[in-house]
């Protein structure tokens, strides 16, 4: 999923767009879908994680020595745009001169610079998406194929792969959970990306650790293996990406 996206232009769009849609936001305004950061704070955050994967990119570092470069945060709002825009602009050029395959330090099984593309085209996107509410704009259009994709990230990445030692996870094939006068029981759920049409089987399973529960995620075209999500990390995730899927 995502070869045919070119995550290069993607990054380079959303990271203009959450460029303007935070500059026109008041440094300590309220970002409602990450409630313990103002706006400065949610710029200051993208700046560090695009400076962050460039210099892993750009100078071949693994992720605990380019943590150790990392400069303090900027004061005050222009120099702060100051140095997101020179993060970014490096950021795009390292990975630029990279080719997809070549191999470069990352936190997840696939530890190559197309993994890095694909990640910061979703990291822009999902604060660009911040960016406006945070500043009161309406949604810029968000490309259908590449929020699809970020579903597909999402479940098969950042909560996908083998369970924790300390965890199980099963079916709930007894409760039902509800949402004020919604409910939904423990059958599973279809859910489809429009475009490119793909489908998600996401069912409602109980995750062990305290009484937390989550999301068990099987594919029977990919045989994806079993996937343990935060409910609450997945409702949010659906919501900034609501109006792309369907």
């Amino acid at each position: 999923m995502g070869a045919e996206l070119d995550f290069l232009d993607h990054l380079e769009l959303e990271s203009a767009r959450f460029a303007e849609a935070i500059n026109s936001a008041p440094p300590r305004a309220q970002v409602p879908s990450c409630p313990d950061w103002n706006a400065d704070d949610l710029l200051w955050h993208l700046a560090e994680v695009q400076w962050f994967w460039g210099t892993v990119v750009r100078d071949g570092l693994d992720g605990a020595a380019a943590e150790q470069r990392k400069p303090p945060r900027p004061e005050g709002r222009a120099a702060l745009m100051s140095f997101y825009l020179s993060a970014s602009a490096d950021l795009g050029a390292a990975l630029s001169s990279a080719a997809p395959e070549t191999p470069a330090w990352t936190w997840a099984d696939d530890k190559t610079v197309g993994f890095i593309r694909r990640r910061q085209a979703h990291e822009a996107l999902i604060h660009r998406l911040d960016a406006e509410l945070t500043a009161g704009h309406g949604r810029a259009h968000m490309d259908p194929a590449l929020s699809a994709d970020g579903t597909d990230e999402a479940l098969r990445i950042m909560y996908g792969g083998d369970l924790p030692t300390w965890g199980t996870f099963a079916a709930d094939d007894a409760r039902a959970i509800s949402n004020e006068s919604d409910s939904v029981n423990s059958l599973p759920i279809r859910l489809i990306a429009r475009p490119p049409g793909r489908i998600f089987w996401l069912q409602w399973a109980r995750w062990c650790r305290g009484k937390s529960r989550g999301w068990w995620t099987t594919s029977p075209q990919d045989h994806w293996p079993r996937a343990a999500c935060l409910v609450a990390s997945l409702k949010l995730y659906w919501l900034r990406f609501a109006g792309s899927l369907s």
